[in-house]
């Protein structure tokens, strides 16, 4: 069984009560899901996808590459060893808000102007997200909004998630025995 997927074009259409019980149905059943057809521009997703994937090899690559949680998995699949890795996030995590806006990575041509134009369309569907939901709950309109924000609009955080392994093997030493890595998140997907 895959991820449940809700095509959100149909949402103002003719088909909205379905749609909306279809999420209504995900939300209880899964906990979430994944929209198709949501708004946001291919051209859009393609530019965060190419300026984030360039700002991590640019200016957050070599970082990760050295971090310990690397470092730790690099030696236990050298040594072979049996020892138990626990609760180790392979990421590199880093939020990009209008309060840290000097700490915005630099180097990256476009990377400011693309991810801030992301941000706004993520907002907007956000927002439209939540009114379905208060909906289907049968609360009032931008009533979950108002509980995650309190009326603010610029309170949500917005961050870039890189997942790599340093070297292939680390994954493959994973999948021969799982059982030594306990709490490990394995996700080659770039989430922004």
């Amino acid at each position: 069984m895959g991820i449940p997927v809700v095509d959100f074009s149909k949402v103002d259409g003719k088909e909205r009560a379905n749609t909306l019980a279809l999420i209504d149905r995900h939300c209880q059943e899964w906990g979430f899901f994944q929209l198709i057809n949501h708004g946001i521009s291919e051209e859009l997703l393609d530019r965060v996808k190419r300026v984030a994937t360039e700002c991590y090899k640019l200016e957050r690559e070599a970082g990760f590459k050295n971090s310990k949680p690397v470092q730790l998995l690099n030696e236990l699949v050298r040594k072979k060893s049996d020892e138990i890795v626990e609760n180790v996030d392979w990421e590199d995590v880093f939020l990009l808000s209008d309060e840290n806006d000097e700490e915005w990575p630099s180097k990256t041509p476009g990377f400011k102007e693309t991810m801030k134009e992301y941000r706004t369309e993520l907002k907007k569907l956000g927002h439209k997200v939540m009114e379905i939901m208060d909906e289907n709950l049968g609360l009032s309109k931008g009533y979950i909004k108002n509980a995650f924000d309190g009326g603010e609009e610029n309170t949500a955080f917005f961050g870039t998630k890189n997942f790599l392994f340093v070297e292939l093997a680390a994954f493959h030493a994973f999948a021969a025995n799982p059982s030594r890595y306990e709490y490990v998140m394995f996700d080659f997907d770039l989430d922004v």
